[in-house]
């Protein structure tokens, strides 16, 4: 039987890391361009092949919240994937903001699907079901927290 070991790296490691990442976006700044931004050092410029397929597709991105890197994220999957749409599982108030800023962003089709309508007849799960696992999931890494969390729906 094997066994796995992990050591957190140092805090010189991870000042390192930051450091390097802004770096990269400096760089990328400093270059110029449309505004988009691809994932430093893992570009794969796609083939022919594979954008046949992936523009078939639709790419489905859930969303809590749009925040500074929202427009970066739906442009580089629609510069580097081309799919067919791009479906954002969100709450309706910020769908509408989104539907407000995407025609100006170069994103392809964009369509906003209300998360209260997705996930409750495609998996079951009630906004509040999903609001207990992320609180769950929160408490698993930071230990036990003793406040607790309210969602007021606008919808």
């Amino acid at each position: 039987m094997s066994s796995f070991t992990r050591t957190a790296p140092s805090l010189e490691t991870k000042a390192d890391e930051k450091q390097d990442a802004h770096a990269a976006v400096k760089e990328m700044a400093e270059k110029g361009g449309d505004g988009t931004f691809g994932v430093v050092g893992a570009h794969h410029e796609a083939t022919a092949e594979e954008l046949a397929i992936t523009s078939q597709m639709d790419f489905i991105v859930p969303l809590k919240q749009i925040g500074l890197i929202t427009r970066a994220v739906l442009e580089a999957i629609h510069a580097y994937h081309t799919p067919r749409r791009i479906l954002v599982i969100t709450a309706a108030s910020e769908g509408r903001l989104l539907r407000t800023l995407t025609p100006y962003w170069k994103v392809g089709e964009v369509v906003c699907v209300d998360e209260e309508s997705f996930f409750e007849p495609n998996f079951g799960l009630s906004l509040q079901d999903i609001v207990a696992e992320y609180d769950k999931q929160r408490e698993g890494k930071r230990g036990k927290h003793t406040h607790t969390h309210t969602h007021t729906c606008s919808c």
